[in-house]
Protein backbone atom coordinates (compact mmCIF):
# COMPACT_ATOMS: atom_id res chain seq x y z
CA UNK A 1 0.00 0.00 0.00
CA UNK A 2 3.13 2.22 0.30
CA UNK A 3 3.74 2.36 -2.84
CA UNK A 4 0.93 3.58 -4.95
CA UNK A 5 0.63 6.26 -2.25
CA UNK A 6 3.83 7.45 -3.66
CA UNK A 7 2.25 7.38 -6.87
CA UNK A 8 -0.49 9.52 -6.07
CA UNK A 9 1.80 12.44 -3.84
CA UNK A 10 5.34 12.44 -6.28
CA UNK A 11 4.05 14.97 -8.54
CA UNK A 12 2.48 16.81 -5.51
CA UNK A 13 5.42 19.23 -5.15
CA UNK A 14 6.35 20.00 -8.62
CA UNK A 15 2.98 20.78 -9.85
CA UNK A 16 2.51 23.26 -6.75
CA UNK A 17 5.95 24.61 -6.86
CA UNK A 18 8.36 23.14 -9.77
CA UNK A 19 7.24 26.32 -12.07
CA UNK A 20 7.81 28.62 -9.66
CA UNK A 21 8.64 32.43 -11.24
CA UNK A 22 11.29 35.45 -9.55
CA UNK A 23 7.97 36.92 -8.66
CA UNK A 24 6.58 34.71 -6.05
CA UNK A 25 3.36 36.05 -4.68
CA UNK A 26 2.04 34.96 -1.26
CA UNK A 27 -2.18 35.78 -0.21
CA UNK A 28 -2.75 36.56 3.06
CA UNK A 29 -6.18 36.11 4.83
CA UNK A 30 -7.80 38.87 3.89
CA UNK A 31 -6.59 38.36 0.21
CA UNK A 32 -4.38 41.61 0.32
CA UNK A 33 -1.37 40.15 -2.22
CA UNK A 34 2.01 40.48 -0.80
CA UNK A 35 4.93 39.75 -3.70
CA UNK A 36 8.81 39.40 -2.77
CA UNK A 37 10.34 41.66 -5.20
CA UNK A 38 13.81 39.94 -6.68
CA UNK A 39 16.12 42.64 -4.88
CA UNK A 40 14.65 41.53 -1.45
CA UNK A 41 16.54 38.81 -1.55
CA UNK A 42 14.17 36.04 -2.29
CA UNK A 43 13.65 34.27 -5.72
CA UNK A 44 12.09 30.99 -6.61
CA UNK A 45 14.61 29.43 -7.42
CA UNK A 46 15.07 27.60 -3.98
CA UNK A 47 11.28 27.04 -4.05
CA UNK A 48 11.71 25.37 -7.13
CA UNK A 49 14.56 23.57 -5.89
CA UNK A 50 12.98 21.77 -3.07
CA UNK A 51 9.88 20.59 -5.08
CA UNK A 52 11.96 18.75 -7.23
CA UNK A 53 14.34 17.40 -4.04
CA UNK A 54 11.26 16.55 -2.76
CA UNK A 55 9.56 14.77 -5.57
CA UNK A 56 13.13 13.01 -5.77
CA UNK A 57 12.87 11.04 -2.42
CA UNK A 58 9.65 10.42 -2.76
CA UNK A 59 10.06 8.32 -6.07
CA UNK A 60 12.92 6.97 -4.48
CA UNK A 61 11.42 5.60 -1.56
CA UNK A 62 8.93 4.07 -4.38
CA UNK A 63 12.19 2.28 -5.45
CA UNK A 64 13.11 1.69 -2.56
CA UNK A 65 10.28 0.40 -0.18
CA UNK A 66 9.60 -3.15 -2.06
CA UNK A 67 13.44 -3.83 -2.15
CA UNK A 68 13.71 -3.58 1.11
CA UNK A 69 10.90 -6.19 2.11
CA UNK A 70 12.29 -8.36 -0.30
CA UNK A 71 15.40 -8.06 1.57
CA UNK A 72 13.81 -8.44 4.70
CA UNK A 73 11.44 -11.73 3.23
CA UNK A 74 8.20 -10.30 3.63
CA UNK A 75 7.29 -10.04 0.37
CA UNK A 76 8.52 -12.47 -2.67
CA UNK A 77 11.38 -11.57 -4.96
CA UNK A 78 8.77 -11.88 -7.80
CA UNK A 79 6.50 -8.93 -5.80
CA UNK A 80 9.19 -6.71 -5.83
CA UNK A 81 10.12 -7.45 -9.03
CA UNK A 82 6.47 -6.74 -9.97
CA UNK A 83 6.25 -3.25 -8.10
CA UNK A 84 9.25 -2.28 -9.83
CA UNK A 85 8.62 -2.46 -12.95
CA UNK A 86 5.08 -0.98 -12.21
CA UNK A 87 7.33 1.92 -10.68
CA UNK A 88 9.70 2.46 -14.22
CA UNK A 89 6.44 1.82 -16.27
CA UNK A 90 4.63 5.16 -14.27
CA UNK A 91 7.65 7.28 -13.83
CA UNK A 92 8.76 6.27 -17.35
CA UNK A 93 5.31 7.19 -18.79
CA UNK A 94 5.62 10.57 -17.10
CA UNK A 95 8.75 11.28 -17.80
CA UNK A 96 8.07 10.33 -21.43
CA UNK A 97 5.26 12.42 -21.69
CA UNK A 98 6.99 15.70 -19.83
CA UNK A 99 10.00 15.17 -22.54
CA UNK A 100 7.20 15.03 -25.71
CA UNK A 101 5.66 18.23 -24.20
CA UNK A 102 8.75 20.28 -23.98
CA UNK A 103 9.93 18.99 -27.17
CA UNK A 104 6.82 20.61 -28.34
CA UNK A 105 7.28 24.03 -27.07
Amino acid sequence: MFVPITYVTAPFPILLFGRVIDLFCVFQLRFEQICFQPDSGFDGKMISYWSFFTTGWIITVSFGIPAILAHTGVIAPGNCGFSLAASVAFYGTGLLAEFIGSKSE
